[in-house]
């Protein structure tokens, strides 16, 4: 499985707080449900752990990096505005924390394998 395959199927909500079992990386995914957008640096200083070393950790637990994750989650809410709004898909990204909306176009093609446009076409 490539890279780009694992991303698309993994899901940031399926990760089940059970299954972590380092409590400074539960912490920092049930800061990210709620601010996805919180910096790597911030996590850090919030569980007392070096940039580096909770990256390490959050890696071996849950499969995909804080920024990957971090990521994952602004798409997944991203996916729900263009289904529940009438936002355009420039307020969307700028609501979920990515400003650059051709940045936002391309990550959420590779996610979701469609263009948002597309997907809410599809889904609305």
């Amino acid at each position: 499985m490539n890279k780009t395959n694992h991303v698309r199927e993994y899901a940031p909500h399926s990760v089940n707080a059970d299954t972590v079992h380092d409590r400074r990386v539960r912490k920092v995914i049930a800061k990210l449900q709620i601010q996805p957008q919180l910096r790597t640096g911030e996590l850090s200083e919030m569980v007392g752990l070096s940039i580096s070393h909770l990256e390490r950790i959050f890696k071996r637990e849950v499969a995909v990096t804080i920024g990957e994750y971090s990521k994952m989650l602004r798409l997944q809410r991203a996916s729900d505005l263009l289904i529940t709004t009438n936002d355009t898909e420039k307020e969307i990204a700028r609501r979920v924390g990515i400003p650059d909306e051709s940045n936002f176009i391309r990550y959420f093609k590779q996610r979701f394998g469609v263009t948002p446009k597309t997907y809410r076409n599809k889904m609305g």
